[in-house]
């Protein structure tokens, strides 16, 4: 429902109608630069911090996986299964 308002009665900027026509003053175009090294920066942290969620998911699930092999293990072995 949010979604929905936001697409049909958020305003929109035109090109057109640009709230300012002339170009910015140099030391606003210098801010503007930094803002965007600063996003940059912001962006390559969050991918390093996604990449080493996925690298403690993938090591969480191994140690999972092979504590329930273990556990297999086991219940193969008390019904006298024969190891190979």
């Amino acid at each position: 429902m949010i979604s929905w308002y936001f697409l049909h009665y958020r305003p929109r900027h035109h090109p057109r109608h640009h709230p300012h026509p002339h170009p910015p003053p140099p030391h606003h175009q210098q801010q503007q630069q930094h803002q965007h090294q600063k996003d940059e920066d912001q962006k390559q942290e969050e991918k390093q911090k996604q990449n080493e969620t996925a690298l403690i998911v993938l090591a969480s699930g191994l140690i999972l996986g092979e504590g329930v092999m273990s556990i297999v293990n086991l219940v193969l072995a008390s019904f006298g299964v024969p190891h190979l």
